[in-house]
């Protein structure tokens, strides 16, 4: 049950992440598509934080049970793969920005 909490915590964040950069193709404000943009990394930042709660949880309420521990490594594994993809759109951000000249 909390992986699965788990993946639609991190699927949701990649999507607030991400869906903001496209208003970029649309000639809209740039100061407006900045607010969006951070505000999403924020709120994608504390999904993040609660993931590792929740992983954390998961490790701690085990008790040795291998089949705990692996689903305890899956949202782990599922928590880093959101991460990692988490900074590299905040990369490709700051690269655009850079670009465009914001």
């Amino acid at each position: 049950m909390e992986n699965k909490i788990l993946k639609k915590a991190v699927i949701t964040g990649i999507a607030l992440a991400v869906s903001p950069l496209s208003v970029l193709a649309a000639g809209n404000e740039i100061p407006m598509l900045t607010n969006i943009i951070d505000t999403a990394f924020y709120i994608t930042g504390g999904c993040i934080v609660v993931g590792l709660v929740i992983v954390g949880t998961m490790f701690l309420t085990s008790g040795g049970e291998p089949e705990k521990i692996n689903k305890a490594k899956k949202g782990l594994v599922w928590l880093i793969i959101g991460t990692v993809i988490y900074f590299g759109v905040q990369i490709i951000k700051n690269v655009i920005m850079q670009t465009i000249g914001v």
